[in-house]
């Protein structure tokens, strides 16, 4: 398997994040939820990137840790946070996507169970391995 872009579904928001060389990394973040939906391109860092895989993978191996992320550049932002119950599904999730030159925000709920995690992990862990 290679480093190449890497689809990821974090729950009901799918994130492509496509490795630019030198230049970093792009992210796509597309959100559906019922009655709306939403995207933006954002260039996370990779210590950003890998921010979320650390706690994801710690997520995966213990319910009670919460994933709280986010990443943004001057003009666009999104944020990630979601807790799991002791039957591995999520609690409270929420999406967060802005785009202050448009000047628009989504805001959602994250539904899922922990069946998630361990894709989103390979993923990124492919993805940060380019």
């Amino acid at each position: 398997m290679s480093g190449g872009p890497q689809d990821l579904e974090i729950f009901n928001l799918a994130l492509r994040v496509e490795p630019l060389g030198k230049d970093g990394y792009r992210a796509r973040a597309v959100y559906r939820g019922p009655g709306v939906s939403g995207g933006i391109t954002i260039w996370p860092s990779e210590d950003a990137l890998q921010n979320l895989l650390q706690q994801i993978e710690r997520q995966y191996h213990d319910f009670e840790h919460e994933v709280v992320w986010s990443t943004e550049t001057a003009d666009k932002r999104i944020e990630l946070s979601w807790s799991m119950n002791q039957l591995g599904h999520v609690e409270s999730g929420h999406a967060l996507l802005v785009d202050r030159v448009s000047r628009w925000k989504l805001e959602g709920a994250l539904r899922g169970d922990q069946s998630y995690l361990p894709r989103v992990a390979m993923g990124l862990q492919l993805l940060l391995r380019a």
